[in-house]
């Protein structure tokens, strides 16, 4: 191979790693599509301080908000004198704690229907120890008591975790605190929501197969048909 012809080859692949990094952060997207009805969508890159208040960047994930104000996090020690300490981080900023924990406080608006479930979603890239979810509350104007269940905790190898629930019923916003241990970082958050009429895993169990066979199918046939493939950046 020619001198030229192996730069370029390693000009793609450095190019193909690095596309393959910017993306890994959204490393479990939903089994539903972003942007339909009922759905809210949130990332933060913490690619800058800030204040310790950071609007979602939108970079990997498009910003989707719900109709009750728009998502936000503040970023907090406990005791007071440990603060958080950001940094660029592997390039893109993060949050790290010291040698005490650090607490993120996330709220996220959702939209105002009546739809019985929402499920909710936490993908979050660290550094160091895992970070866990400390605290979650979510409010309804009209229902006397709403109902949070865990359904999931999952590892994706080092540095990637997902926390899964399902909210009874549908709130008009939650609100939650990641606890991030001590020495320990956070690079990136992704948050997920969605509002439906049944209270199943197995509803979203099957969104998931659909959209399983919907990427196959558009594999075999995008060029006849480009519009079985709905792209989100």
């Amino acid at each position: 191979m020619k001198k030229n012809q192996v730069l370029t080859a390693c000009l793609i692949g450095i190019t193909a790693s690095l596309a393959i990094n910017a993306r890994a952060d959204d490393f479990a997207p939903p089994p539903w599509v972003r942007g339909d009805p009922r759905t809210t969508a949130t990332e933060w890159e913490f690619a800058t301080d800030a204040h310790i208040h950071t609007p979602p960047d939108g970079n990997t994930v498009p910003t989707i908000e719900g109709e009750f104000g728009t998502p936000d996090v503040s970023i907090y020690a406990d005791p007071a004198d440990d603060d958080p300490v950001w940094s660029n981080g592997d390039g893109d900023g993060q949050w790290a704690s010291g040698a005490d924990p650090i607490f993120m406080g996330f709220q996220i608006g959702n939209w105002e229907d009546t739809e019985p479930v929402k499920y909710l979603r936490i993908q979050v890239t660290y550094g160091g120890q895992a970070p866990s979810v400390s605290s979650i509350n979510a409010l309804h104007q009209t229902a006397p008591t709403v109902t949070i269940v865990p359904t999931g905790t999952t590892s994706f190898g080092a540095g990637q975790i997902l926390f899964e629930y399902e909210i009874y019923p549908n709130p008009f916003f939650e609100i939650f605190d990641l606890e991030i241990p001590a020495n320990s970082s956070v690079d990136q958050v992704v948050i997920d929501t969605i509002s439906i009429p049944e209270p199943s895993t197995l509803v979203l169990a099957a969104l998931g197969l659909l959209s399983l066979l919907g990427l196959r199918r558009g594999d075999r046939h995008s060029f006849e048909n480009p519009t079985h493939i709905k792209e989100i950046d």
